[in-house]
């Protein structure tokens, strides 16, 4: 056993060394290396010697290794030491430095300086490529060329620099200059900036030690101008000696080589930035090299073309050449010239299989020569060095030289690596597999059998929890869990294996306290166990690099890293139970508890022992040897106490008996008694019942029997009780509940009338009718329950005569419309309240919690929940203190379609109610938000409130028959130019346009007007045909109903301009109908389609309900519609579905062999006449924006503009509402341009430069869902119900054609230090979207653009303190779409996730090279440690919004209430955390988690202002106006059109509050009140009124017109807008 330890002891490894070691280990790129320098090699020997790889040859010895690992050293030290001479350390200086490496540090240093002068101006002429042509008839064509007068400006640039060696400090006595040089460059820039920094500079030197180095060169004897010599040697018998690669020695020429390696890069890096970038600009080195120069700098330092002479290389030589081996096919002296050369006391043995002395000089001499034949090539190709120019062949010297030092180091490391894979290789070969630490267990465990006598060998840990003579109730283990790093798994190893003793009876009882004032005594068999802990021995590593904050690993066991952890098990069988406690021993018999847990009907746990491991004696002894004597006191005090209460502790205590002698039942009586002890147990652990009421207490005497059944008896009184007490409570519930909500009330007041009331329609005057009583509640009432209230304690019972959707007042209505949702209530007379003329009461809702539905993006329609909606009229409010989440689709979340809403804006949704009564106000615009008053209408307010309600029937006639010519016009809308003649009616075409002939009944061509005339009364033309060249013939007499007017724009020249279809989704499984191009056709309801109720179902759905049909009927078949529909606008009140009636409808298709969106049939009719041409335009051909030629402005086209209309100011001011630079411009806009510019001009891209603008800026609110606040309570812990953040919208705009289109949109939440965890300090990109319309020279660099802009947004983050970044890596669906509509590209092949993820890797690579990402992973990475759900963080609409309450059973359809306390799981439930776990796994290629670096400064505060645009706020907001206005992208033109409607638009935005407002004017979602006459908002805090005041004042008048009220103005009509 002795050996075998001394074994272990001598190739003990440290695994974390390595494994680091062995990742940086390129086998396959090293063995190319050394097989491409082989072929030189077997240049310079002998032609019938072959070296090869040392694996290669067998038989060698354990010592041939060692030797290998001292050739290859001694040959790296003096490649090393030639690249040193190439620096200019020649054999005096190497004399030099060597001397003074024996009692100071010797350090290279490289610095320099640099210095800008401006020279001169200059002005020149530059010709164009362009000519102009004139045509003269005396003189003919002439050609002149345009000349161009261009500035430049000329700069020195001087750079100086200089390569010391010094010793001990900079500015000490010992110095030696090395090289240097100074030179200079001229630079010619376009401008009057200084092309570098003004003055002279001085850069950062970078400096490398070289002691060591020098340290192992030696001279030879003494002799004057001998070669120095290296004789470097591994001492084999030191103690830290382990392997040839891992030994002291070699470690120091390992540390030595990195700093080389790290200095020649920081050298090559000064070169490049400093001499070569300049070059490249410099005039005189262009013109003596050419353009190709830097690619022949490039090209200088190639892996093939230097000999790098360290070689792991073995000869196996016959036994006759071994007498010659001391020599070589090299000459063996010293080195053929070379600075430094090796002996042969550095070769060791002449009968190794180690190449010979003379072939490693042989070596060096070639690196040499290779050097100096690659200093030749390259000197030719710059100025001379005595020239004054920048570069030279000084520069290009050193470089080379750097770069070949960096190869010989890395090769150095390379090559000792190569052989510890080498002994790996062997090793595994001999024992066949890979040792784990769970194979030195066994092992151990195997020899501890035959060391240890029989009785007293280790056994396996696993007991059974038995009584004597019964059936064991349950078994008791310690296992080993071994990590297995080759499969990322934890695996378990078996039971440890123990020394155990029993102690002998009699045993003195031991106790546990209970309580303070409660101790439990115990007696029973005693085992002592002993453990003996095997292991893979850890030396000290190198400390690792701090963790991100926030960065939760997994608590460290008592064993080291790698090794196994201890894990103890418990298992009780089935009608078994027992109680389990962990603790340890503590004093005078006592046992200390930490740990107690109860085991019953097959629960299985498995607890992790995290055991602290004791210092033991001997560094106990050596810690407290230079403490003071009061320390050391202390501390042996202390460790007496950590002795003495150490010994870990498991009682195990069987409950059946201690059951029987609680309750005074004889012995076994409860064996078999299963379900009376099942009630026992539950009793006292679920309702703490005192054992004095379930004890026998009669006579002694008594039966088995008898006494059994008296405690039965006792158990049943108890259980009714406890029954009764539930009742009790549920009853109280459901009070509490109906007096929350009088809905109930009222319901069960009318339970045995006749009739019930129901209003489950809206904008229909018979939306009250009468129900039977027996009729089966309608789904939308389930659906009403579900979304009121959550606070109540039970769910509301249900009533057969009262139909539930009473106040279910369902409303279809869109964002931005005026509309208006009232509630009431039954009133005594059978009224319905809140409605004028009906007698009525309170709400039915009470609070007013209605259902509505909302456009929401591209998905299909969905009810959302609100609250906040007052059942009587009060003043007029909205803002997000309003909002609470509700439901809504989001179209990235595939078939989990459930998310939070975007609550924040649903104040600006208004749902509407019409018919219901003749004086509810009509539906208004939504400039004109006004409420419709009850005590207004009815005439209680006097003269006053007749004149304003005048007023605002007035304004409402107005509006209303304004919305019903647009509503009729429809697209059909024709803008005719004012001044045309009355001879050009709307049905005659102008000589010159553009027309399309009707050929045959489908077929029509491009034709242009020549001329009109009247025959026989009827208006006939002259047209040709296009293209004209090819049809000379003109047609005559062509009647005007066979033409039809064509756009005039010369890219357009048709007539049918079609508009993209809008998504369409199936009604039951939510998908996208036209996701994929085989799905051509969806089923509707025949005689429902016109009015707008008829379901649209996919195939799918189609055949699946016939499925159900025909297995379950008719009844099955109804069921699941009304499953479905219930929560649809067109379902609410749908009972049933006749599949008959369902008739097959075709989709829009996409064009074959075409990338453009999928068309429908409609087509864009808006045409606007030029009032000079009097030719007709597409709207979107010719950019107009109807909202700028109101007030009589005509409508010019582009050639008549000039010729036409005048640039005034007003027309100016209208005019930049279509410029994307006339935006606002925040600083982080500013400093996002600014880096994209400087980006693209460090990529030399040529392009029209990018505006980028924040166009939303908004404090928001993301609220937890209330079932998780709940839940959390009711454990008694906290959780924060909401997450404040803002939320930002980011374009960027490119000019094409002079006009903006808009390229780029990024919706992102910003979660601040204000927030609080986990969402503190994170940023989440929530959405990002693009169109293919940049335009740059080269092409190709979408990419390029995109990516600068999220580094310099995430830049921006980073200096306002910002940690993390979180990222959602999905793909839009085929048919789906983010932000932009109908983009060009949407229906190619949907682009892959991992595409995506890999371009989002690309983004994130750039961002850490810059120094602002630190490190970036995948979300299961970065919260590989999680211990609770509570650590992951959720953002606003992200996937973690709904998978960490379903991970604690709380899903909508499930969770209605709040949960019983025996359901409850807790956040840090181990279960619940591995499912999260699972979860990210399954997931971790769909997030990414970037850790940004910490500022370089102090943090920003982010002083950017509130933007609110009711456009850009919301990315549903913003694509379903786009869906709406068909604002589409698929090509240039509509993409320009798009992006100017959308620019004006923004522009145009509506002014809120007062003049010296707070916020800006605008709308940022903070509470706001509403003046009742002029219609105006007003911030809550800017007019110093509260939510709850407004909640208690009945009408609200701004200062305006409270004076104009005082004045007596408003009665005169002074108080309108």
């Amino acid at each position: 056993l002795r050996t075998c330890c001394r074994v272990l002891q001598s190739c003990r490894v440290s695994r974390f060394q390595h494994a680091a070691t062995m990742i940086q280990f390129d086998e396959h790129g090293f063995r190319r290396r050394v097989e491409e320098a082989v072929v030189t090699l077997q240049k310079l020997l002998h032609s019938t010697r072959r070296p090869t790889f040392a694996e290669d040859v067998p038989n060698h010895s354990y010592q041939d290794k060692y030797l290998l690992a001292e050739f290859l050293t001694n040959c790296g030290l003096a490649a090393q030491c030639t690249c040193l001479e190439a620096l200019g350390v020649g054999t005096q200086q190497l004399a030099t430095l060597v001397e003074w490496s024996a009692s100071e540090t010797v350090t290279l240093r490289l610095a320099g300086r640099q210095r800008c002068t401006f020279l001169r101006e200059e002005e020149r002429e530059v010709e164009s490529k362009a000519k102009v042509v004139k045509e003269s008839t005396i003189f003919g064509k002439s050609e002149q060329k345009v000349v161009t007068r261009v500035n430049e400006w000329f700069w020195k640039i001087d750079v100086e620099w200089e390569l010391v060696a010094y010793a001990g400090t900079m500015g000490g006595p010992r110095q030696l200059r090395l090289q240097g040089r100074s030179g200079s460059a001229q630079l010619k820039t376009t401008t009057s900036a200084t092309p570098e920094p003004a003055g002279q500079v001085e850069f950062i030197p970078t400096e490398v030690p070289i002691t060591w180095l020098l340290q192992q060169v030696k001279l030879p004897g003494g002799l004057v101008g001998a070669a120095h010599v290296l004789s470097f040697k591994i001492d084999r018998d030191a103690e830290g000696c382990r392997t040839p690669r891992r030994n002291p020695q070699v470690e120091a020429a390992l540390h030595a080589a990195r700093e080389l390696c790290a200095w020649s890069k920081r050298v090559c890096q000064f070169m490049n930035q400093r001499i070569f970038s300049k070059a490249e600009r410099c005039a005189k080195v262009q013109a003596h090299t050419g353009r190709g120069f830097l690619a022949l700098i490039a090209s200088t330092h190639q892996p093939s073309e230097l000999f790098v002479p360290v070689l792991p290389l073995f000869e196996a030589r016959p036994a006759e050449e071994e007498a010659d081996a001391a020599g070589g096919d090299g000459d063996g002296g010293d080195g053929d010239g070379t600075l430094v050369s090796v002996t042969a006391a550095a070769a060791e043995a002449a009968s190794t299989p180690v190449l010979r002395i003379g072939d490693i000089n042989a070596m060096l001499a070639e690196q040499r020569r290779a050097l100096e034949a690659k200093w030749a090539t390259l000197a030719d190709a710059c100025p001379p060095a005595d020239d004054g120019s920048l570069l030279s062949p000084v520069e290009l010297k050193l470089s080379i030289a750097v770069k070949h030092l960096d190869d010989c180091c890395s090769q150095l490391s390379q090559g000792v690596d190569y052989i510890e894979a080498m002994l790996k290789k062997q090793l595994l070969d001999a024992v066949g597999r890979l040792v784990t630490p769970a194979d030195f267990q066994r092992y151990m465990d195997f020899h501890g059998q035959r060391l240890f006598k029989p009785e007293y060998a280790p056994k396996p840990f696993c007991f059974a929890v038995r009584r004597p003579d019964h059936y064991p109730e349950g078994t008791l283990t310690i296992e080993h869990l071994s990590p297995d790093r080759s499969r990322g798994a934890i695996h378990t190893s078996g039971a440890i294996h123990t020394i155990c003793r029993r102690v002998a009876e009699p045993v003195a009882p031991m106790s546990f306290a209970l309580d303070a004032a409660t101790r439990v005594s115990f007696t029973g068999e005693r085992f002592v166990h002993a453990y003996l802990a095997h292991q893979f021995g850890d030396p000290p590593s190198p400390p690792p690099s701090p963790p991100p904050p926030n960065w939760r690993s997994p608590p460290a066991p008592c064993t080291s890293s790698g090794a196994s952890v201890l894990m103890l098990g418990a298992r009780a069988r089935q009608f078994s139970s027992f109680m389990l406690l962990l603790g340890r021993m503590g004093p005078a018999g006592t046992f200390e508890q930490k740990h107690a847990l109860i085991l019953q009907n097959k629960d299985a746990v498995d607890i992790p022992l995290m055991l602290e491991a004791l210092p033991s004696a001997t560094e106990f002894r050596d810690a407290i040897s230079s403490l003071s004597p009061e320390q050391q006191r202390f501390a042996k005090a202390y460790r007496a106490m950590q002795l003495e209460g150490s010994v870990f502790g498991i009682l195990v205590i069987q409950l059946k008996p201690q059951l029987e002698a609680l309750l005074k039942l004889p012995h076994d009586a409860l064996t078999k008694e299963i379900a009376l002890t099942q009630q026992l147990l539950d009793l006292f652990i679920q309702y703490q019942i005192p054992s004095d009421l379930l004890t026998y207490a009669g006579p002694a005497a008594a039966s088995p029997e008898e006494k059994l059944e008296a405690v039965r008896g006792h158990v049943a009184a108890i259980y009714k009780m406890v029954e009764a007490a539930k009742e009790g409570e549920l009853h109280a519930a459901r009070q509490q509940a109906m007096m929350e909500q009088p809905f109930h009330e009222y319901a069960e007041s009318f339970g045995d009338t006749s009739a019930g009331f129901s209003l489950f329609q809206c904008g229909d005057a018979s939306a009250m009718s009468a129900s039977p009583p027996d009729s089966p509640p309608r789904r939308n009432a389930r659906s009403i329950q579900r979304t009121a209230s959550s606070a109540s304690a039970a769910p509301p019972p249900r009533h057969s005569a009262v139909q539930m959707p009473v106040a279910a007042c369902a409303a279809g209505g869109m964002e931005g419309s005026s509309n208006i949702l009232m509630g009431g209530g039954f009133g005594g007379g059978g009224g319905f309240g809140g409605f004028p003329g009906l007698d009525g009461g309170p709400g039915l809702l009470g609070a007013g919690t209605g259902v509505g539905f909302g456009l929401q993006g591209s998905s299909p329609w969905v009810p959302s929940a609100q609250s906040g909606l007052q059942r009587k009229t009060k003043v007029k409010q909205r803002g997000r203190e309003n909002i609470q989440p509700g439901l809504a689709w989001s179209s990235r979340q595939g078939d989990q379609r459930t998310a939070l809403a975007e609550g924040t804006r649903f104040s600006r949704i208004r749902l509407k109610l019409k018919g219901v009564a003749p004086t509810l106000a009509p539906s208004r615009s939504r400039d004109r938000k006004k409420k419709a008053r009850a005590d207004d209408d009815d005439g209680g307010r006097g003269e006053k409130a007749d004149i304003k309600r005048l007023r605002r029937q007035i304004s409402q006639k107005s509006t209303q028959d304004e919305e019903e010519e647009m509503a009729q016009a429809g697209m059909d809308q024709y803008r005719v130019a004012p001044g045309r003649p009355a001879s050009l009616e709307l049905n005659k075409f102008e000589v010159g346009s553009w027309v399309e002939h009707r050929e045959d009944a489908s077929t029509w061509r491009l034709a242009i007007v020549r001329s009109q005339q009247q025959a026989g009364g009827q208006l006939q033309y002259t047209i040709q045909l296009e293209p004209v060249e090819q049809n000379r013939h003109k047609q005559t007499g062509v009647p005007h109903a066979d033409l039809r007017m064509a756009c005039s724009h010369p890219e357009c020249k048709k007539h049918a301009l079609h508009l993209a279809a809008l998504p369409l989704f199936c009604d039951r499984c939510c998908k996208a109908l036209m996701s994929t191009p085989q799905q051509r056709v969806y089923f509707q309801e025949k005689e429902a389609v016109e009015s707008g109720q008829s379901l649209r179902l996919c195939s799918t759905c189609v055949g699946s309900l016939r499925a159900e049909l025909k297995s379950k009927g008719q009844a099955g078949l109804d069921a699941e519609v009304q499953k479905f529909t219930r929560d649809l606008p067109q379902g609410a009140d749908r009972q049933s579905l006749v599949l008959e009636t369902l008739e097959e409808t075709a989709l829009p298709q996409r064009a074959e062999n075409s990338d453009a969106p999928i068309l429908s049939t409609d087509i864009d009719t808006r045409w606007a006449q030029c009032a000079g041409c009097f030719k007709w335009w597409h709207w979107v051909c010719a950019m107009y924006v109807e909202t700028q030629y109101k007030n009589g402005r005509p409508f010019y086209c582009r050639g008549c503009a000039p010729k036409h209309e005048r640039l005034s100011d007003e027309l100016q001011s209208l005019l930049e509402n279509n410029d994307a630079t006339k935006l606002t411009q925040i600083p982080m806009g500013e400093f996002i341009e600014e880096q994209v510019r400087s980006d693209l001009e460090e990529a030399k891209i040529d392009c029209t430069p990018i505006t980028i603008r924040i166009v939303s800026s908004l404090l928001m609110n993301s609220y937890t869902p209330e079932r998780l606040v709940e839940h959390q309570q009711a454990l008694g812990e906290s959780y924060p119900r909401e997450f404040p953040y803002k939320s930002k919208a980011l374009l960027a705009f490119q000019k094409r054609d002079g006009l903006d289109v808009c390229l780029f949109a990024l919706y992102v939440q910003e979660y601040g230090s204000d927030c609080p965890e986990p969402n503190k300090n994170r940023v989440y990109i929530s959405y990002l979207d693009s169109v293919r319309y940049f335009e740059s020279e080269p092409m190709g660099h979408r990419s390029t653009v995109y990516h600068s802009i999220l580094v310099a947004y995430l830049q921006w983050t980073r200096m306002l303190g910002f940690k993390y970044v979180h990222i959602w890596v999905e793909p839009p669906k085929s048919g789906d779409e983010y932000i932009f509509f109908a983009r060009s590209d949407q229906q190619r092949k949907p682009m892959k996730r991992e595409k995506l993820r890999e371009w989002y890797k690309g983004m994130l690579d750039k961002a850490k090279a810059k120094n602002v990402v630190e490190h970036y992973g995948t979300m299961h990475d970065m919260f590989n440690g999680l211990k609770s759900l509570a650590e992951i963080p959720l953002f606003h609409g992200d996937q973690w919004e709904i998978t960490v309450p379903s991970l604690l059973g709380l899903d909508d359809e499930e969770y209605v209430s709040a949960p019983k306390s025996n359901k409850l799981v807790r956040m840090d439930s181990k279960d619940v955390v591995q499912k999260a776990q699972q979860e990210m796994q399954h997931l971790k290629r769909h997030f990414l988690v970037a850790v940004l670096r910490d500022p370089d400064l102090s943090p920003m505060k982010d002083n950017d202002p509130v933007i609110s645009t009711d456009l850009t706020d919301s990315r549903q907001t913003f694509l379903g106006q786009c869906q709406m206005c068909h604002w589409q992208f698929n090509t240039l033109r509509h993409a320009q059109y798009s992006t100017r409607m959308i620019l004006n638009h923004i522009h145009n935005k509506p002014s809120y509050c007062v003049e010296d407002c707070q916020r800006g004017r605008v709308e940022d979602g903070s509470f706001m009140v509403g003046c009742d006459v002029c219609d105006n908002w007003y911030h809550g805090d800017c007019v110093g009124i509260s939510k709850d005041e407004a909640n208690t004042m009945d009408s609200y008048l701004c200062a305006r017109c409270r004076a104009l009220d005082e004045s007596g103005g408003l009665d005169e009509g002074g108080g309108g807008s």
